[in-house]
């Protein structure tokens, strides 16, 4: 678990915590052949031990949950290729870089 946890910890940021996102990403831990399958209703606050209705859960919780949960056959190759389809893209303003610059070709008469 401690070499997925910077990927986890930037899925879990960048996902803002929602429980909908989490789902997706438990969903698709999920032995077969339940795996990818959309989770019944409350199962999601269930498996994160969150408050009925809960739209957000903690990293605790999830951390918690993955420990639980994951079967011996996810491996942390797996479970990173898995966290890395469902990360969110980044926004070019929090990783600092920008788009090249566009060349701009004016016509000027000489």
């Amino acid at each position: 678990m401690n070499d997925i946890e910077p990927k986890l910890e930037t899925w879990y940021e960048r996902t803002d915590r929602e429980t909908a996102s989490a789902g997706l990403l438990l969903a698709e831990l999920a032995p077969e052949p339940d795996r990818g399958k959309p989770f019944p209703n409350g199962m999601i606050q269930l498996l994160l031990r969150t408050e009925k209705g809960a739209q957000n859960y903690s990293w605790s919780q999830l951390t918690a949950c993955l420990a639980r949960s994951l079967d011996v056959q996810d491996t942390t190759a797996s479970i990173s290729q898995i966290l890395e389809e469902f990360l969110p893209p980044t926004d070019q303003s929090e990783t600092g870089t920008s788009s090249p610059p566009q060349t701009v070709h004016l016509y000027m008469d000489p």
